[in-house]
């Protein structure tokens, strides 16, 4: 991916959808031979089954039983994700001081899915625990639902119809006894090695990164690289179609700042409609990108990898580095689906 960094702007509108930050695997690895360790859990208030707005800390649907070895709960934001947020802040705060320095953001212009690890990421990203419990706003926006029999047939098609090596995940599996698919592999793996977690002792370095790669090439085609043009349309409109109609409303509206605490399924499909020569792979912890407005004008700052600023990268809307607010809107609005569309799109067939 072609990227060039062409200055600092002052925009006047800054719209921002980011990655949660490291976080512990997903999913429990039988047998696995060491501890997670996390700490940062312990300062925020958890609350079970509960939907309670506080009014100087977090409460979070949390499941306590979802243990894993060690100190760390399933999906649970690690310390070390946390400081990736607040380490975010200092980027935003030397980019953009009109906005964070003045602290002239408000509730409004800030979101969150549903998920404790985004909620936390947001917590880190503003250094300020009173707005961890900012409305999570319209949540089926920017996530497909878990209930959505089209969004696995979609996948199984992909894991079904092209070469994703099944001899060697066969011995993978054999080697950690877990029948389960490359893309739970990968979600432990790449969890394990930013929160340097020990692996078992059966797995070579070569396993490792071959199911990190096959996971990137299960992006590519999810978001990218899909021979089937048609699926791959249709599957990046339900995945972030009603995002997109929420930032055409926040250019139309002249928002001038915004920030989605998301997830990895929201950076790829955005940065895949917007962005010309995408790395085509999962971005990583943290990652985010960034719609800067100005004088009409806007430039895309990505970061898919590493702790840097992000890099300014060509758009897809008009080939350049900079296009024309109208563009950028026109563009986003290829991909529009409202959530009531996306309801019906679920119970089709891809």
């Amino acid at each position: 991916m072609l990227l060039i960094n062409i200055g600092l702007l002052t925009p006047t509108q800054v719209l921002i959808t980011t990655r949660h930050g490291i976080r512990t695997s997903l999913f429990k690895m039988p047998n696995a031979p060491a501890p997670w360790i996390c700490y940062l859990h312990h300062y925020f208030n958890f609350e079970s089954n509960t939907t309670t707005t506080p009014k100087t800390s977090m409460k979070l649907n949390f499941d306590v039983k979802n243990l894993l070895p060690g100190t760390c709960f399933l999906g649970n934001l690690a310390d070390q994700g946390f400081e990736q947020h607040r380490h975010l802040n200092t980027i935003w705060t030397e980019l953009y001081p009109q906005f964070f320095q003045n602290k002239s953001y408000t509730p409004k212009t800030v979101r969150t899915t549903n998920k404790s690890r985004t909620r936390m990421s947001l917590c880190g990203q503003l250094r300020e625990t009173s707005y961890a419990s900012v409305s999570t706003y319209d949540l089926d926006s920017s996530v497909i639902p878990d209930a959505c029999p089209a969004d696995k047939r979609y996948w199984y098609s992909i894991q079904n119809g092209y070469d994703f090596e099944n001899a060697r995940l066969k011995e993978i599996q054999t080697k950690t006894n877990w029948n389960v698919w490359w893309d739970t592999f990968s979600d432990d793996f790449r969890s394990r090695a930013a929160m340097n977690a020990a692996f078992p002792d059966t797995l070579t370095q070569d396993d490792i990164d071959l199911a990190n790669n096959m996971m990137d090439k299960y992006w590519c085609y999810m978001y990218q690289k899909n021979p089937n043009k048609d699926h791959q349309l249709l599957y990046s409109k339900m995945a972030i179609g009603a995002y997109c109609q929420d930032l055409i409303d926040l250019l139309n509206n002249k928002t001038q700042f915004h920030i989605l605490s998301g997830h990895d399924t929201v950076v790829a499909p955005l940065a895949g409609v917007l962005v010309q020569d995408w790395a085509c792979s999962q971005p990583d912890f943290a990652s985010f990108i960034v719609l800067e407005v100005t004088d009409n004008m806007v430039k895309i700052r990505y970061r898919h990898s590493g702790d840097g600023q992000g890099e300014y990268v060509k758009q897809l809307a008009c080939g350049e580095f900079e296009c024309t607010v109208d563009q950028m809107k026109a563009q986003l609005k290829k991909y529009v689906m409202t959530v009531e569309e996306r309801k019906v799109r679920c119970e089709t067939e891809f």
